[in-house]
């Protein structure tokens, strides 16, 4: 598939070069979770390592050699998704510079943020009820949620509890330590990414929502649905 991407652009395979930002993987499944609840699934939080379909986009080490088989390993330049390694802190400021494009990136909104613990519990609820997709088709009945509720519920992200984000995190410690000696030898860290674990709470407390919570969210939707 590498290869047939890079044929797409009608150039020789040794013609190009590949950037790619790498971020925890930890804190990578943590913002899939979080889009995912948006787009209305219910997949879990941190994949079981023990399957055999883990998703490989979680394993950087193979992803990588995907790219260097075609390209070369000299082609790969590798990006931490951090904001001490980025260029102003931004990703796409970063990549204009990494590029070399000569200019300055205009100045965007973030809109993709972080949901918050109540937003994340309300919207695993519903959207176990009401599903993006039911019976092979789009559910009509779903509708815009996420608009509805975004400013409902704010407060601190959501998180999981520690030792599951370590347990998911050590699950590619190894390979992590390949691609740190491969690509990024230089790096003043014995490790590819920094390995503290502060951001989650040592327990997870139980997903619940207060009535009072719960009847915000209501509220909230019941308004939209009468402005739409």
């Amino acid at each position: 598939m590498v290869r047939q991407l890079i044929e797409l652009f009608q150039v020789p395979a040794e013609a190009c070069e590949v950037i790619v930002y790498l971020r925890r993987q930890d804190r990578l499944a943590v913002s899939h979770y979080s889009t995912i609840l948006k787009l209305g699934g219910t997949a879990r939080m941190f994949p079981d390592t023990g399957s055999d379909h883990l998703p490989r986009y979680y394993d950087f080490d193979r992803l990588l050699q995907n790219y260097a088989q075609v390209v070369g390993y000299e082609k790969i330049s590798v990006r931490l998704y951090e904001p001490a390694f980025l260029v102003g802190g931004d990703v796409v400021r970063d990549f204009y510079d990494t590029v070399g494009l000569g200019m300055t990136p205009s100045v965007t909104p973030r809109v993709n943020g972080s949901l918050s613990l109540a937003q994340a519990i309300f919207l695993k609820h519903f959207n176990e009820r009401f599903p993006l997709v039911r019976d092979g088709k789009l559910n009509t009945e779903r509708g815009a949620i996420f608009s509805a509720i975004q400013k409902v519920g704010t407060g601190s992200p959501f998180r999981p509890d520690r030792a599951s984000a370590q347990s998911f995190y050590k699950h590619y410690r190894e390979g992590n330590a390949r691609v740190r000696a491969q690509y990024l030898p230089e790096l003043k860290r014995p490790t590819l990414f920094d390995e503290e674990f502060s951001e989650y709470p040592e327990n997870s407390s139980e997903w619940t929502l207060s009535e009072s919570a719960l009847f915000d969210f209501v509220e909230a939707i019941w308004r939209f649905k009468r402005q739409h």
